[in-house]
């Protein structure tokens, strides 16, 4: 749902529809939801796998919905019409396009600045540090969550209204061809690149097709856009090589237009750095963890210094930035023991790093790993479970729990680079693991959970 009006006239514009029947000034907002619809909005029937919004919009109509989209040869709408003559009724090619399309209409009508960021890994984390800078000083739209696809876009821009001055969006990707379409959608005027990394490779083939697939986002861009990359990341180095808009670079390990130096793991505390921009140095501390950390941090900082936020407030906005939920989470239990909730999703890289941020926190402590399937690896899924098996002991892992299909394979790495096969436990998603767990802790554990969300490894935080 929005919060927003939308005349008749812009909708059937943006929308590149057809009005079938009724007439009305406006709509009160915008929904896609039948349950929830509200007096006065427009409802999009959206089309799913198991579901045809189109068999809700009598639903939503009853509940005080003033109209609905129906898709092109959809013929039932002549009942809709004999059955709520005042409803308007506008016809469009394709419901998820014409949503998309709209979307864009109207982020083009407020002539505000649009930051997007995009990446395989940090995307929300980075998102929520820049909208946490930048609300010191403006007023933003930022998507909610994860609001980041073909619906959560859309869903997102409709909430614009002539209050705003700056919108940060997050684009995410499962698909080929999915990335380039957010893109065309938001079309940002800044696009930030985090990382490029194994991920999804179950939609998209190889970790070659996900390097093509991520430079649909410079592909999309305007030409008067500019991009802000991770120059530490060959990859997308080199997708961005021929971009011919400007190009802001950040990193640790290569030179940049804005770094991080002298780095510090605080334990506890977090980790401190020196923020190197083009004028001047600042040191920083944040009270999230690892070098993931670091890097989400100096992204944040290189967008909101381009949108024009002095270098106190960055500072300001990110030493006071809380990480979201399940995204590196530190809990103190009873006994000493603590607890790594970082179980909002998993990839081969981000589960190395989880790994050695769980390593440097805990120190000499003794370390369990929860730890779970990462999926929608396609082909690599076998290897890449089995070299993450290979890391276990390297990172201080004493006990480990797999949950999942893949247990084997982490299990016959592990082994083989020194684990003690006992301290080995291999459960399918459905094992209560509460009892084997509470065995083994005792005070002063440390314990990560980590694994792909699917896996819904959060229940046993």
């Amino acid at each position: 749902m929005s919060n927003n009006t939308f005349s008749l006239e812009e909708v059937i514009k943006g929308a590149k529809g057809k009005l079938i029947a009724g007439n009305a000034q406006g709509f009160a907002g915008i929904s896609i939801d039948s349950r929830t619809i509200k007096k006065g909005e427009l409802f999009i029937p959206l089309i799913g796998e198991r579901f045809d919004g189109h068999n809700f919009i009598k639903d939503a109509l009853k509940k005080g919905a003033k109209g609905s989209f129906v898709q092109q040869y959809y013929f039932n709408y002549k009942d809709i019409i004999n059955q709520f003559p005042y409803a308007v009724i506008i016809e469009v090619e394709d419901t998820l396009k014409a949503m998309g399309d709209l979307a864009s209409f109207i982020r083009h009508k407020y002539k505000i600045m649009l930051l997007a960021v995009a990446g395989s890994n940090g995307k929300t984390t980075t998102k929520e540090m820049i909208a946490n800078i930048l609300s010191l000083k403006v007023n933003i739209l930022k998507s909610e969550g994860n609001f980041n696809n073909l619906i959560g876009l859309p869903l997102t821009l409709f909430k614009l209204n002539p209050s705003h001055e700056i919108a940060v969006v997050e684009l995410g990707m499962n698909l080929p061809g999915e990335l380039y379409r957010l893109t065309e959608i938001a079309d940002p005027d800044i696009g930030l690149m985090l990382n490029i990394r194994p991920a999804h490779l179950e939609m998209l083939g190889s970790f070659e097709d996900v390097v093509e697939a991520k430079a649909d986002f410079f592909r999309a861009m305007r030409e008067d856009a500019k991009i802000i990359i991770n120059n530490d990341d060959e990859n997308i180095v080199k997708v961005t090589k021929d971009f011919k808009g400007d190009k802001i670079t950040f990193g640790i390990d290569n030179s940049s237009d804005f770094m991080a130096k002298d780095i510090e793991y605080l334990g506890l505390s977090g980790v401190s750095f020196v923020l190197v921009t083009p004028i001047e140095e600042r040191k920083v501390k944040v009270s999230s963890f690892g070098l993931g950390t670091v890097y989400n941090s100096i992204a944040a900082a290189s967008a909101s210094y381009l949108l024009g936020i002095d270098i106190d407030t960055i500072v300001k906005g990110i030493e006071n930035f809380s990480p979201y939920k399940m995204r590196m989470n530190l809990l103190r239990l009873q006994k000493g023991i603590f607890v790594l909730d970082d179980t909002y999703n998993a990839n081969p890289s981000s589960m190395e790093m989880s790994l050695m941020t769980f390593s440097q926190l805990k120190g000499k402590n003794r370390g369990i790993a929860i730890l779970g399937d990462m999926l929608e690896l396609g082909e690599i899924a076998h290897i890449s479970h089995e070299e993450l098996g290979s890391k276990i002991k390297r990172y201080g892992i004493e006990y480990l729990f797999y949950i999942g299909e893949f247990g084997e394979d982490v299990k016959r790495g592990a082994i083989q680079f020194g684990m003690d096969p006992s301290h080995i436990f291999l459960f399918d998603l459905n094992t209560d693991i509460s009892w084997d767990l509470l065995s083994i802790l005792r005070e002063g554990d440390w314990v990560l959970l980590k694994a792909s969300r699917r896996m819904n490894l959060n229940r046993w935080v």
